[in-house]
């Protein structure tokens, strides 16, 4: 008991210490004033005023000698608390030399030393005994996502940008099949909630660390830790749902612009600039058309906004074309490669051969240039004008996936390899949102505040295939031609 008392007197004496630390730089700078409190006489007052400190007693005695050396009265006086006046008297007494011909200098040389000691050891005390917490709202994470999943279903689609149902299903398929653990302090249900948060509001970390009241790296653990989960789930996620695409999607089947012409169709194809950070030296290589630097990302999607094939991690400067033919000539990737008869639109960036149909070149073909122009004539511009809508549909994949995960328009400086992680993620979790909640089309209009390191090989990509390809040759984009010409012939004239 007299040592737990002795340890937490002295823990007392040092946090003391620490608040005393700039009155003695201050003091020792400070100029003479014409009542000096650190003359001879003022302090040997208020040595014999001092608790603890005997009258006539050796301490005493020390004490006195002590303060013939102005640098010691200084640092007496700047102490100000009688306990640690009498502990700077002890220490500064077993230091002394019995040469009392000590000179001014070395005096304060000691001086000098002991102040570094009990800078340092007050230094330590407050960071690693006496610690005080930074993050101390009452408000931790168990308590606030608590409060997310039972208040207003609203505060959960805005903060996790998914439904209670859907947040639940998915930190249990996490759990359940991809080996997300819990830990001591952070249920799964935080762990998830801290990803999802983090992958859709500003701010990031830092806003993380003080919504979740954790430290940076316990942040950074966890969100890691949900991260390596999640893409061991976009590997199973980020595919067709039927590999053989026997069925014409509904969203053909019961669309008259799209069901007479395109029910071979089985999605489309197309990419995306995720804007990344890079070390400088490889920032010319990474920097697009948008002239800053990003990642070029491939993807493929069917006509429900799922992604059934995700290529992150190509240079920004990189050519659609190019990333395009790599992908379909990779085994390794798992491209998703249409059966006989089958084939994805493309837009007139990548080439036109069997299973790759694009629009009529020379033509109008986006949307925004059938708005602002003039009426649609002509079976190639009806062709086209058909062909653009339903390929857009990827175009609104990227824009909600964009939308709901803020991140992808911000990405914070981790490691290359880990934004390709991220953007795998983000595109598996909006899978998951579009399978498991058909009426989530309302996204846009709940979020009020919505505005080589060559290719990686990992994480970064993802698909499923069991069809080989073969290199195209000029046959093979001549009987797209004729196919294409064919649908051509079938639209109306105008409309």
């Amino acid at each position: 008991m007299d040592r737990g008392r002795e340890g937490d007197k002295r823990i007392g004496v040092a946090a003391k210490l620490s608040s005393q630390l700039d009155r003695i730089i201050q003091t020792f700078e400070s100029s003479v004033s014409a009542q000096d409190p650190t003359s001879i006489t003022a302090c040997v007052a208020k040595l014999k005023d001092l608790p603890g400190l005997e009258h006539g007693s050796e301490l005493f005695y020390k004490a006195t000698k002590l303060m013939e050396k102005r640098a010691n009265r200084i640092t007496f006086v700047a102490l100000e608390d009688p306990e640690l006046q009498l502990g700077w008297i002890k220490m500064s007494s077993s230091l002394s030399s019995n040469d009392s011909s000590s000179d001014d200098d070395d005096h304060i040389m000691k001086n000098k030393v002991l102040m570094f000691v009990v800078a340092n050891v007050t230094n330590y005390f407050m960071k690693y005994v006496m610690k005080n917490p930074c993050r101390d709202s009452s408000m931790t994470d168990h308590r606030w996502v608590s409060e997310i999943l039972n208040g207003h279903p609203i505060r959960c689609y805005q903060m996790f940008r998914m439904k209670k149902l859907v947040f639940l299903e998915l930190c249990d398929i996490l759990e359940t099949k991809y080996n997300l653990k819990k830990t001591r302090n952070v249920s799964i249900y935080e762990q998830v909630g801290l990803f999802l948060y983090m992958l859709s509001q500003p701010g990031f970390v830092r806003n993380c660390e003080e919504r979740f009241q954790h430290s940076g790296e316990t942040i950074s653990r966890h969100f890691h830790n949900v991260l390596e989960a999640v893409c061991m789930f976009a590997k199973d996620i980020i595919k067709p749902v039927d590999p053989s695409f026997r069925d014409t999607p509904d969203e053909i089947l019961k669309d008259a612009r799209y069901g007479p012409y395109f029910r071979d169709c089985i999605g489309a194809i197309d990419d995306t600039h995720i804007r990344v950070c890079v070390p400088s030296h490889l920032q010319g290589v990474y920097i697009g058309r948008k002239g800053y630097t990003t990642t070029n990302v491939m993807a493929v999607c069917d006509f429900s906004m799922c992604f059934t094939f995700v290529w992150a991690g190509w240079e920004g400067s990189a050519h659609d074309t190019k990333i395009f033919m790599e992908a379909l000539r990779k085994p390794a990737l798992h491209f998703p490669h249409p059966p006989q008869g089958k084939y994805y639109l493309v837009d007139s960036g990548y080439p036109t051969f069997m299973g790759f149909l694009g629009p009529y070149k020379k033509t109008r073909y986006h949307l925004p240039q059938f708005r602002i122009g003039p009426k649609i004539r002509g079976r190639v511009e009806v062709f086209n004008y058909y062909h653009s809508s339903l390929r857009s549909t990827i175009e609104h994949a990227f824009g909600l996936c964009k939308a709901r995960w803020k991140i992808m328009g911000n990405m914070p400086p981790f490691a290359l390899k880990t934004q390709n992680q991220i953007i795998v993620a983000c595109m598996a979790i909006h899978n998951f949102i579009q399978r498991n909640d058909k009426s989530d089309g309302e996204f846009d209009s709940l979020d009020e505040d919505n505005e080589d390191i060559d290719s990686d090989e990992d994480e970064s990509e993802v698909g499923s295939s069991t069809i080989t390809w073969e290199e195209p040759d000029a046959q093979s984009t001549l009987q797209m031609e004729r196919f294409r010409e064919s649908l051509k012939n079938m639209c109306p004239t105008r409309i």
